[in-house]
């Protein structure tokens, strides 16, 4: 029982034996930090991806090799094909920025390159070369084409076999074939304009002038389309020619909605509603209500003939047509026109009419071909100077040498057929040049716009150096200084000089923006009748 008492007592229990441990391996570092034995970890990776790399690299520079040049052909003709679409796209030109060229510290171009100095056809002589016709013949760089000029020097002249080449009263202007439709006016706008700009002598600034002009007469026109003069002489009919004139001659016409049209732009509705007005006030037979002068009704005149030159507008042509025949049956027997119809004439009064058959020839309206002969009758009348250089000089009603009525001469004498090398008309430019414009017109007593005008057309046709060099430069920038600024007439002309006080600001403005614009208002007389046209077209 004790035994059993013994063997039944509870018993303590034992814990379990512990768990074998994993050995614990230390590596030494050898004064290693953590992040240098990771970087030698990684090295084998970089230098393998390297090598790939590289690999890559001389596979694509063998692939490129062994392609030759062929895909460089390509991409080379690509660039080229690129750069051609670029060089054929014609920038249009922007004729209607007043701000161009306002730095007074820019130079003016007073040289301006040419293709040649002068470019004027005369009479071939066979035994001597081209340009070497005589010591005091004006320099001519190439012959005349079969059938133009004669010995009087007219290049383009009375024996012309060209339709329209020939200057009024020659057998390509009044009475003979007309021009083709538009080509008189091809100077106004597009590449031709710019061309002729620079060749000229014109620049940025004054083409700046002539927008700011335009913007000036666009506001002062009335709201039945009309301009008044006002000056002493009033008149809606004059006033709205001679406002339309500048518009017309800077490329601006009533049909800028066309595309086929040159010119035109945003004084689109101006021009159209001073167009309108002149329409309205013509009578049956031409003439215009509220026109007292022959003076009102040829620069009414000019201005539809131009715009029907331009556009070719069919309801422009009888308007124009019938305002011409009324010129024509208004001249004088002597030959000249004056204030009324069949009067016997002036000269002053007379160049108005002879520049209205002018534009009516460009645009192919028609002239009866005595006219030319009857105005040549009159100019001999009113020629002064002695001797040889009778004809050089001009009076008002008979013989005599004033300088505007010089310019005016020699101007319709331009038109009726004299050359550059005619030397009469040398001698008259000589004398024009004797009162040209100086650096110094600040005497605004002394000052005549209406000399210049005509002046400026004579001396523009004949060329030469006492275009580029004596007489434009001085011109051009005395007309940039004396435009308006800053106040309610920017853009205009002060009425100042001589004939200001009948024509006032709005005739002084026209005939300043119309001497600006003289580069590309007409193709030049030699030059076209040499062929310049097709030479201007084509380069």
């Amino acid at each position: 029982m004790a035994e059993e008492s013994v063997n039944s007592a509870p018993q303590t229990p034992q814990p379990p034996p512990p768990r074998p441990r994993s050995p614990v391996i230390r590596m030494d570092t050898y004064g290693d930090e953590g992040a240098g034995r990771i970087l030698r970890r990684q090295v084998p990776a970089w230098v393998i991806s390297l090598g790939i790399h590289f690999v890559l690299l001389v596979a694509v520079i063998a692939v490129n090799l062994i392609m030759g040049d062929r895909g460089l052909k390509a991409a080379v003709a690509q660039d080229t094909t690129i750069e051609t679409k670029v060089e054929e796209e014609e920038k249009d030109k922007n004729f209607e920025n007043p701000d161009i060229g306002l730095d007074p510290n820019l130079p003016t171009n007073y040289n301006i390159d040419r293709i040649e100095d002068v470019s004027v056809a005369g009479p071939l002589k066979p035994d001597e070369a081209p340009g070497n016709n005589g010591p005091n013949d004006t320099p001519m760089t190439l012959p005349p084409p079969p059938g133009i000029g004669d010995s009087s020097g007219q290049g383009g002249g009375v024996d012309s076999a060209l339709n329209g080449v020939a200057a009024l009263g020659a057998a390509g202007g009044i009475g003979g074939p007309p021009m083709l439709p538009g080509m008189g006016f091809k100077g106004r706008s597009g590449a031709t304009r710019q061309k002729m700009l620079t060749e000229g002598g014109g620049n940025t600034i004054s083409e700046a002038c002539v927008t700011r002009g335009l913007m000036w007469l666009a506001k002062m026109q009335r709201a039945n389309g009309s301009w008044e003069i006002d000056g002493s002489h009033k008149s809606t009919i004059a006033g709205t020619g001679i406002a339309l004139l500048p518009f017309l001659a800077a490329g601006q016409t009533h049909k800028s909605n066309n595309k086929d049209i040159p010119g035109g732009g945003k004084y689109q509705k101006n021009v159209e509603n001073g167009l309108k007005y002149l329409k309205s006030a013509q009578k049956a037979d031409g003439s215009f209500t509220n026109s007292p002068t022959m003076y009102d009704h040829a620069i009414a005149t000019m201005a539809l003939c131009e715009a029907y030159g331009m556009t070719a507008d069919p309801t422009l042509k009888a308007p124009a047509q019938l305002a011409v025949n009324y010129i024509v049956k208004a001249q004088h027997s002597a030959g000249g026109w004056r204030y009324s119809p069949g009067t016997p004439g002036d000269l002053s009064v007379t160049g108005w009419q002879i520049q209205a058959l002018k534009s009516a020839q460009l645009a192919s309206l028609s002239v009866p071909k005595e006219i030319a002969a009857k105005s040549t009758q009159f100019l001999d009348q009113v020629s002064g100077g002695q001797g040889t250089a009778k004809g050089s000089m001009y009076g008002y009603v008979d013989a005599g040498g004033s300088p505007s009525m010089t310019a005016v001469g020699l101007l319709c004498r331009q038109y009726l057929g004299w050359g550059p090398k005619q030397p009469k008309l040398a001698l008259g430019v000589q004398e024009l040049m004797k009162i040209a414009p100086r650096k110094d017109m600040s005497d605004t007593k002394q000052l005549d716009m209406y000399y210049y005008y005509y002046a400026t057309q004579v001396i523009h046709f004949y060329g030469g150096p006492e275009w580029h060099e004596q007489w434009n430069p001085k011109m051009r920038d005395w007309l940039i200084q004396t435009q308006v600024r800053g106040n309610q007439n920017e853009g205009s002309w002060n009425p100042d000089g001589a004939h200001a006080g009948a024509g006032g600001r709005l005739v002084m403005t026209a005939m300043a923006l119309l001497t600006l614009e003289v580069y590309y208002r007409h193709l030049p007389l030699y030059k076209r009748d040499a062929g310049g046209m097709q030479a201007l077209e084509n380069s």
